[in-house]
């Protein structure tokens, strides 16, 4: 604590100490005078400002002497002064783009603010802290007297996420494994009736009928093989599939629990 401090803190205890309900005497005003004077000197213009109202707002009693009502406007001059000299943040709490955030949490210090709100501080540096759907950020602003400074706090709702989706390739090779399958399991019933009835005619059986037996089987290997073949390639395309990333924007749904 610096000696204007520990001075203005005594003048003050005293004040506190000696001040009666309703009225007050000379030495009671003067130390209000004299602390209001020396915080205001020190830089503590929030608490010298309550320090000189209770001055200017204090009567004099009965007892005491003329110095005591020109104490009062004293301190009322004071006060006007000093709160001109205020600082002031003009606090503001956007998006990445910009886009204020009414349902973000902040606070300067212990006082919680909101987007928007002008805010009277002592001259010196402040922070500015804000959270929004998990994301927190922190600003130091440094407040001059007499100025009104912006104290802008910008939370970043993007975020990057991955998937991997199913290539076009993968859906042509699933479509031709399908149809190889419906291929293969219809040359092979056409397979399996043509050789019923070649049962009866057994080994005379006419060359064309044996040909058409023997083009309905191949036509069920085929099919087979297109199916095979076609769902090997789906399943290579689909496990190697690579993966992609993108970024989406937070909203109020994510803030529920994950």
């Amino acid at each position: 604590m610096s000696p204007r401090s520990r001075s203005a803190s005594l003048a003050l205890g005293i004040a506190l100490l000696t001040r009666p309900a309703h009225a007050s005497g000379t030495e009671e005003h003067r130390a209000l005078m004299v602390a209001g004077q020396l915080l205001r000197s020190d830089g503590k213009l929030l608490r010298a400002a309550e320090v000189l109202e209770d001055c200017a707002s204090l009567t004099c009693d009965a007892d005491a002497d003329a110095e005591c009502p020109r104490m009062r406007v004293f301190c009322q001059e004071r006060l006007g002064e000093l709160r001109t000299e205020l600082p002031t943040l003009v606090v503001a709490v956007v998006d990445d783009r910009g886009l204020p955030l009414p349902g973000a949490t902040a606070r300067i210090g212990s006082r919680v603010v909101a987007h928007g709100e002008l805010v009277r501080v002592d001259p010196g540096r402040h922070l500015l802290e804000a959270e929004y759907l998990g994301r927190r950020v922190a600003v130091s602003v440094e407040a001059r007297r007499a100025a009104s400074t912006p104290a802008r706090a910008v939370i970043d709702l993007r975020v990057t996420r991955a998937s991997r989706p199913v290539s076009k390739a993968t859906y042509v090779l699933a479509g031709g494994a399908l149809a190889g399958l419906v291929t293969a399991a219809a040359f092979g019933a056409l397979a399996s009736a043509r050789a019923s009835d070649l049962e009866g005619c057994r080994p005379t059986c006419d060359r064309g009928e044996r040909a058409t037996l023997q083009t309905f089987t191949v036509g069920a290997d085929v099919g087979l093989g297109v199916f095979a073949l076609s769902s090997l390639g789906a399943l290579l395309f689909h496990l190697g599939r690579p993966e992609v990333r993108y970024t989406v924007r937070l909203d109020a749904q994510d803030a529920g629990p994950r």
